[in-house]
């Protein structure tokens, strides 16, 4: 198999075109045993449309590798034991169609092999008797004597939970439930009536295998922001597209307009805003009143052309979406304070 460019290879008489891709070391576990590459026959002897359909596979390869990723990932979780403060509602109710789905099954498997007469008066019996004490602690809301089971259940789904005695009460009264439920089908099937798994207890993820999903759905929520903040330009970048866009820009240009930048960076930041990308119209607002506290007219107005500059080049640039000081309008001073300010200006020459 000879090379032509980075995983396209030709072989063969005919010189037929071959994708070949190495299988990262981290999902080997998903593949078969030995398995180190994915070899993909592209179908054709003609460079271009091998390149063509080279595309087409890397992308559906990619596909599975990221697939594969996160079930090892579910898969690696799962085999952990899980340390849970909490559970909630949901994870209750998970638990005790957990309890009576299992039940069922075994007693399924238990039927299906058959029980002599004495097996069954046996389980009849004890059946009779485990209902009978159960639905008393039930109906008196004593969960003291389940509570064993149930942290031994837990356990066994691969859950550590410490609970509160609140808690332990609440949860145990569920879990009494279910052994009851799962106590009156059984009964059921002693009186010779079909109980259908499936039906009564659908397949459905165990408390472990929920609270894993709920882990690893906060965990991307969270990488996604992350991922998203690193993706969003920062100040400096947005500022140094700015300065750099003119050759031999004046230092004392950049130095006047990057003054006002930062102290926009600054305001932002007190508002949680860590990148221009999401600068608002109203933070603008915010800035220029802001100013308006120390600075002269004519200051303030300069300084928010420059920062309307930086934010024009930007957007021009694709570099951020939209700008947020487009639309911002500066301060005006009143005619007879200008008319003064001038006239001041005036008289002061003339003296000089």
């Amino acid at each position: 198999m000879k090379q032509i460019s980075p995983n396209l290879f030709i072989r063969g008489q005919r010189g037929s075109f071959y994708l070949r891709r190495r299988i990262p070391t981290a999902l080997l576990e998903a593949y078969p045993h030995k398995k180190t590459h994915i070899v993909v026959c592209l179908g054709t002897s003609d460079r271009g449309r091998a390149e063509q359909l080279q595309r087409i596979e890397e992308v559906r390869i990619d596909a599975e590798f990221s697939r594969l990723k996160d079930e090892l990932k579910v898969k690696s979780v799962l085999k952990a034991r899980v340390k849970v403060s909490k559970l909630t509602d949901v994870h209750i109710r998970s638990m005790a169609d957990f309890w009576v789905r299992q039940t069922l099954l075994g007693d399924d498997y238990r039927r299906v092999n058959g029980l002599d007469e004495d097996e069954f008066e046996s389980l009849d019996q004890q059946l009779n008797t485990q209902r009978a004490e159960l639905g008393r602690m039930l109906a008196m809301g004593r969960t003291d004597k389940i509570l064993p089971a149930l942290h031994s259940f837990l356990y066994l789904c691969g859950l550590d939970v410490e609970l509160t005695a609140e808690d332990s009460h609440r949860i145990g009264y569920q879990f009494l439930r279910a052994v009851v439920t799962a106590l009156d089908y059984q009964l059921e099937r002693q009186k010779g009536a079909h109980v259908d798994v499936d039906a009564v207890a659908p397949v459905k993820p165990s408390p472990k295998e929920l609270i894993v999903q709920e882990v690893l759905a906060k965990q991307a929520s969270e990488d996604a922001v992350v991922q998203a903040a690193k993706d969003e330009p920062t100040w400096d970048d947005i500022f140094n597209l700015w300065r750099d866009h003119v050759r031999n820009r004046p230092k004392s240009t950049a130095i006047a307009t990057k003054t006002p930048w930062n102290e926009l960076q600054r305001i932002a930041a007190e508002q949680g805003i860590m990148s221009p990308s999401k600068v608002t119209p109203e933070l603008m607002e915010t800035f220029v009143e802001i100013m308006n506290t120390r600075l002269e007219v004519v200051t303030l107005n300069e300084r928010l052309a420059k920062v309307k500059s930086v934010f024009k080049l930007a957007v021009g640039k694709r570099k951020l979406p939209f700008n947020p000081a487009a639309l911002t309008i500066g301060k005006a001073e009143h005619s007879l304070a200008k008319r003064t300010k001038e006239s001041s200006k005036n008289n002061l020459n003339n003296c000089i």
